[in-house]
């Protein structure tokens, strides 16, 4: 289902049929994957993935992953409401709202150092 719809028939009939190798770097090219790394860096780079994911406040993983599931299959409509519910819910979390102000500091720092280098 996914490859026909990402891919075209073009690419996913033979890939279905012959089932040629598909390399990670292919596979990032055509969205198939996020991201590709080599052998070499791919444990150190999936513990700080898990660490970045693990400071999300799991609410927010949730009502995130959610929302992106649902937006294959809902109209605009249904899928702003969906969002803007996700969005409710986080804003009155305290981990959310704390996430959310330690990013926007963050933000702000940032933005004021590049502004000192002009």
């Amino acid at each position: 289902w996914q490859l026909n719809r990402r891919l075209g028939r073009g690419f996913a009939l033979p890939l279905a049929l012959l089932g040629p190798r598909l390399y990670a770097e292919e596979a990032q090219r055509r969205q198939l994957i996020w991201e590709a790394c080599d052998d070499d860096t791919l444990w150190q780079h999936a513990m700080e993935l898990a660490t970045r994911l693990a400071a999300v406040p799991p609410q927010a993983v949730r009502l995130v992953r959610d929302a992106v599931d649902s937006s294959t299959s809902s109209s605009l409509e249904a899928q702003l409401r969906t969002e803007m519910e996700a969005q409710r819910l986080l804003f009155n979390d305290p981990e959310s709202s704390a996430l959310q102000e330690k990013t926007s500091r963050r933000f702000k720092e940032a933005a004021a150092r590049r502004r000192a280098k002009l």
